[in-house]
């Protein structure tokens, strides 16, 4: 029989030895997986929207791959961009009636200042965010399919609808109001986009959620996009939606792309409304870690259990 001495060294012992046990390593583990999610889309300069149900986050704004509109099938535009003529195959626009400028269309049943009253708002976790989908339109081929979004700004405030102005750089000051959102800021942010993930009309290349800002009902709302800056240059897409998880700062080529603009035009359209619903593919690491967590918890309550009484 073993004395309370014996007992003590064999709890001692045990303890020693369970210090890096499994259950320890899966809790530094989960810890891990956890920060490296959540930190994951600070990162890189490029987000990959490449696969389906990516998404990801820049400068306080939501980015996801694809969604169905309601309706008939059509992609009701506000504005389309065209890059009619544009040999560089980068193209960019705003919203305006006004012909010509920059590279927006001349319908203007699919191009026109929006306001603020018309702003679709959806509620994703405790916040809310205005909703706007993009459709892109690329050559249909394993070189050209590839489309990037370089230039991303929002402009609202009570200035004059349908401006010609060409100063939409986000340089203060702005001729299209006060500028709400600019995905560049400066820091070389873009989006990479492949029109091979969503076909035909009334569908969504690209959902993208701005945080609601306060405005009055006859506010104009501006959307400015460049698209195709990108070309054939090596990006940084490292830790982004649906990209491998590397170490930030790595260089993730993505082989045998052209990201330049190809075929046809880019448009916007507002959004559904209501809320946003991810899709559980979207948090299966962040679940992965959460639920190592749990059984870090588990197995070291089991392993308490076990040991020795005095």
């Amino acid at each position: 029989m073993f004395n309370r001495d014996d007992k003590r060294k064999i709890r001692m012992g045990i303890s020693r030895f369970r210090r890096p046990s499994a259950g320890t390593a899966i809790h530094v583990l989960a810890f891990a997986i956890v920060l490296l999610f959540a930190t994951t889309n600070a990162h890189a300069d490029y987000l990959n929207l490449q696969t389906a149900g990516s998404f990801g986050t820049i400068n306080g704004a939501l980015f996801s791959q694809g969604a169905q509109l309601s309706g008939t099938g059509r992609f009701p535009a506000f504005v389309q961009i065209t890059g009619s003529g544009n040999p560089s195959n980068v193209n960019d626009a705003y919203n305006t009636t006004a012909n010509n400028v920059l590279d927006n269309g001349s319908s203007a049943e699919f191009n026109y200042t929006l306001t603020y009253s018309q702003m679709v708002t959806v509620s994703f976790g405790n916040a809310n965010y205005f909703q706007f989908f993009l459709d892109i339109n690329e050559s249909n081929n394993s070189i050209d399919k590839y489309l990037s979004l370089d230039e991303l700004r929002v402009f609202s405030g009570p200035v004059a609808l349908n401006q010609n102005t060409t100063d939409v750089d986000g340089v203060a000051p702005f001729p299209l109001g006060d500028l709400k959102y600019d995905m560049d800021a400066g820091a070389n942010h873009g989006v990479l986009l492949n029109y091979d993930l969503e076909t035909g009309s009334g569908r969504a290349d690209m959902v993208f959620l701005v945080p609601v800002w306060q405005g009055n009902p006859g506010d104009a709302v501006y959307l400015y996009s460049k698209f195709g800056v990108l070309g054939t240059t090596t990006v940084n897409t490292c830790g982004h939606g649906g990209a491998a998880i590397t170490p930030p700062g790595t260089t993730c080529t993505v082989a045998g792309g052209d990201y330049g603009a190809s075929d046809g035009f880019e448009e916007w359209a507002l959004g559904t409304g209501g809320s946003v619903i991810p899709e559980p593919s979207t948090y299966a690491l962040y679940a992965l870690g959460i639920s190592m967590l749990f059984v870090s918890g588990w197995w070291q309550k089991r392993r308490k259990a076990m040991l020795p009484t005095a």
